[in-house]
């Protein structure tokens, strides 16, 4: 078998021709698959998004499913314009509503008095022998050491300079009826933190009661306006 070129002899260039047509058919068949492989890359891309909001869709379905989330409630409180004053709680079992809160007590510290009709003067000496004094609320506590021939007027002062006092303060007023009455305030406020004094001497123990944790009696009120203004003067 004789081998030549497509076109000899004919005038014709029959392989270029050819080389043409293969091309073509070439060309076309490649623009068909890179055309599918396109689409099918939209449809995967479309598939994925679908994916994606079904998860989404199905995460949200299993939080309305989460009774701790359904069940839950939300307190919006209206604070006075001074700033916050109350903070509450919530939990699955309160129940819906709107409630008004009121104050029928403002918190306030312990006010006391050493017995009536013991003192005629801040110079009258509360005790001849010494002993201690320890006063507590809650988890403070301080102790002040007296010295025999301590007055009513010294111990005032060592009250309220006491290095631990956790606010603690001693007037002393004068009922204009013979009377020299030790007031004795604790700042501190709120269940258990009641101001305590105790005694170790047996005179202070009679002065504050019969017993070493007596609780003082409640200043009177006609002596309010008294304490008012006789406060921190010593």
């Amino acid at each position: 078998m004789s081998v030549g070129a497509l076109g000899t002899g004919s005038g014709m260039d029959l392989e270029s021709l050819v080389t043409g047509l293969v091309s073509s058919q070439r060309d076309s068949k490649i623009a068909a698959y890179e055309q599918k492989i396109s689409d099918l890359s939209v449809e995967l891309s479309a598939v994925g998004s679908a994916e994606s909001v079904a998860f989404t869709f199905h995460e949200a379905v299993k939080k309305v499913n989460d009774s701790r989330l359904f069940n839950s409630r939300i307190a919006d409180i209206e604070q006075p314009v001074a700033g916050e004053a109350i903070s509450i709680a919530t939990n699955s079992r309160a129940s819906s509503g709107q409630y008004n809160l009121g104050v029928n007590q403002v918190a306030a510290g312990s006010r006391m008095e050493l017995l009536p009709n013991v003192f005629e003067s801040t110079d009258d000496v509360l005790t001849a022998l010494g002993g201690t004094m320890t006063f507590a609320a809650g988890s403070e506590s301080f102790t002040i050491n007296l010295e025999g021939g301590t007055t009513l007027a010294e111990l005032s002062s060592l009250i309220s300079q006491a290095e631990k006092n956790f606010g603690v303060s001693a007037s002393i007023i004068d009922t204009g009826e013979g009377d020299v009455r030790l007031i004795i305030e604790s700042e501190k406020t709120g269940d258990g933190n009641d101001l305590i004094i105790r005694s170790n001497e047996k005179s202070l123990v009679d002065i504050m009661g019969t017993d070493s944790n007596y609780d003082f009696a409640v200043l009177p009120d006609k002596y309010t306006d008294l304490l008012k203004n006789t406060k921190h003067n010593l």
